[in-house]
């Protein structure tokens, strides 16, 4: 993974390819996050790696200065709150760094917290925490589960298996199933985005 300068805009890019995804996401004054499946932990050179991949599967030259791995990870906290201590963020939900969602998810932990906070410290009364943990909790699970079917169609596969991954997300692409699904890679699923 690294964020670079890279051509594309403001529209996000999956290239679903044999060798594995490569996702290209727009970030602010013309960078890009750019993240490749490797299939394996052990990669003795990240930024060599992902240049090829970049090269491989988007066809692009780009000057990657330095790349990070990491390890695709999910997990859920049972509860956000005890007593006057509460976790947002990675240390409420670890989602692997697909599509976004983990960062997405503290984003919008801390926005529809902050109002509450904010009258708990008026009003000494932590009206609305209990509902909050429960939109949070399921907001997080459901993006667990969105970043888990991401990293199975990001494998790399076989010939076979890859054309026919391919021709599958095509046909619910098209299908009526397309909005949903791009609403849901863009957590557009999670009640706080939509607000």
């Amino acid at each position: 993974m690294a964020d670079v300068v890279a051509p594309g805009g403001p529209v996000a890019r999956v290239h679903l390819e044999r060798a594995g995804v490569l996702e290209s996401f727009p970030l602010p004054d013309g960078h890009r996050r750019l993240v490749a499946w490797a299939g394996t932990d052990e990669i003795p050179d990240a930024t060599a790696f992902l240049r090829r991949a970049v090269a491989d599967r988007a066809g692009l030259d780009v000057d990657i200065p330095a790349a990070t791995t990491f390890r695709v990870r999910r997990a859920v906290a049972p509860a956000l709150r005890r007593g006057r201590v509460i976790v947002v963020g990675d240390a409420a939900h670890e989602v692997s760094p697909i599509g976004g969602q983990g960062m997405n998810l503290g984003l919008l932990d801390a926005l529809t917290l902050a109002p509450l906070l904010s009258r708990w410290l008026r009003t000494d009364a932590p009206d609305g925490l209990a509902r909050w943990e429960r939109d949070r909790l399921a907001s997080a699970r459901h993006a667990a589960r969105l970043a888990a079917l991401n990293t199975f169609l990001g494998r790399a596969l076989g010939p076979s298996a890859h054309a026919a991954k391919t021709a599958a997300l095509r046909a619910v692409l098209r299908g009526p199933g397309g909005l949903a699904f791009t609403r849901a890679y863009a957590m557009q699923a999670d009640r706080a985005a939509r607000s």
